[in-house]
């Protein structure tokens, strides 16, 4: 095992090992990035049948993404991206337009970037009031997709 690996959450160590290779079945956006053109495919299900790979590859990416940030210390950057998966799954979640189980989906789907979010922000005491705000979110999502 990396010696860095101790240091690392667990599911950034749990990502690194995994060498499975994508299957991005997407379009990209106009700048040829496959992350945007995910993202549209996941925020717009309306335009192409939604497809659970979507997601699989979208989680893939980004949590790539945070990982190498937060293995090069760069722990905003990190925070960044699972802050991007986490509101992109989230809007879809609660997206009134697309179909119930899309919406079910892109929340479970949410479970990741949130404990990976919370994790980090259970690292440092000064996050305290970020892991708040994210619990006190996503149990409002919990109640708020239970009732549709």
């Amino acid at each position: 095992m990396n010696a860095n690996a101790v240091h690392q959450p667990l599911w950034a160590r749990t990502h690194a090992t995994q060498q499975k290779p994508l299957l991005l079945s997407v379009s990209t956006d106009s700048s040829g990035n496959p992350l945007l053109g995910l993202e549209q495919d996941i925020a717009n299900p309306d335009q192409r049948y939604p497809q659970e790979q979507w997601l699989n590859d979208y989680l893939d990416l980004g949590l790539e993404e945070a990982a190498n940030a937060g293995n090069k210390g760069l722990k905003p950057l990190q925070e960044s991206w699972l802050i991007r998966l986490y509101a992109t799954l989230r809007s879809a979640a609660v997206c009134p337009a697309a179909p119930q189980s899309w919406r079910q989906l892109c929340f479970d789907y949410l479970y990741q970037p949130f404990f990976a979010l919370q994790d980090m922000y259970q690292q440092s005491p000064v996050n305290r009031t970020k892991l708040y705000s994210l619990r006190r979110e996503f149990a409002a999502l919990e109640r708020i997709l239970q009732c549709d």
